[in-house]
């Protein structure tokens, strides 16, 4: 190895040269390969020449074609050994790992992973479900992704793909989930997330803060802002998660719910909003 052209974490792009080896026998090999195809090109055109007139015989032709032919093959093949000598960028991507022997001066056999370069734009991650929500989910479900190490607002993602099998050592289906990862804070290849897929089969619903479902009588209710008094709502939910809860029943969209006080809160009791906001901005 020669010379060594990125750093760990480096952004590179497709065709990119990243490690230069020694090439100098290649080099001449590929030098030598140019010749000999050269001459015997030459060849091809002085037979050719010689039968057209009726000086040369078609085996003549045919086997000047013939090692015309393989020194081609054998030029391809110098080309690509020479090419090889360079390692260059296959992806636009971020170098995610280098190998500890990759050192200028050091010998390096063929086939080592020298380095690896992941895409970032998009991330895929596989999530494990059970047999009794699979059924439930199919490519284009939508999804939301939490990585907590990251940050606590939910990446909008989907489901790519759903295992025809389930995994014989776990017993879960695997799902691969995808999102754009060019969003303000991206995430690195490999951090571990929550992932919660939404069932389309269960219909639309609406977010709401969780902070604002109660129980009342055995049924859960939330409060609305009507004509300045709170109304009391039945309500049927698909979920919590986090600050969010998902209602499938009972609201509308553009209904204003109080999301604060609510415990002491009966219907039809006085309330003044001094703070309101979407709810597609809970965190």
């Amino acid at each position: 190895l020669l010379e060594v052209l990125v750093d760990l974490g480096q952004n590179v792009k497709a065709g990119d040269v990243l490690l230069k080896f020694d090439d100098q026998v290649e080099r001449a090999a590929l030098r030598q390969a140019e010749s000999q195809y050269e001459s015997a090109r030459l060849e091809v055109d002085g037979i050719q020449w010689q039968f057209d007139r009726g000086s040369a015989s078609k085996a003549q032709l045919v086997r000047a074609q013939a090692a015309a032919a393989g020194a081609e093959s054998a030029l391809a093949q110098a080309q690509r050994n020479f090419d090889n000598r360079t390692i260059r960028a296959p992806i636009d991507g971020a170098v995610a790992d280098i190998a500890r022997s990759v050192s200028p001066g050091n010998l390096i056999g063929p086939g080592t992973q020298v380095l690896r370069i992941v895409d970032t734009g998009k991330l895929k991650m596989r999530v494990g479900v059970g047999q009794n929500a699979v059924a439930r989910i199919e490519p284009g479900n939508i999804v939301q992704v939490t990585v907590p190490s990251v940050s606590s607002k939910p990446y909008e993602a989907v489901v790519r793909s759903v295992g025809a099998a389930a995994d014989p050592t776990t017993g879960s289906f695997p799902v691969i989930v995808e999102w754009d990862n060019s969003v303000e804070t991206p995430v690195r290849a490999g951090a571990s997330g929550i992932a919660m897929i939404y069932d389309s089969s269960a219909g639309q619903s609406l977010i709401v803060p969780a902070a604002a479902i109660d129980s009342r009588n055995s049924e859960t209710v939330v409060f609305i802002e009507e004509d300045d008094r709170a109304v009391q709502k039945t309500v049927v939910l698909a979920g919590k998660r986090g600050a969010r809860a998902a209602v499938l029943e009972g609201i509308n969209d553009g209904d204003v719910i109080i999301a604060t006080g609510i415990a002491s809160l009966q219907n039809g009791d006085p309330v003044l909003i001094d703070l309101a906001g979407s709810s597609l901005d809970l965190r």
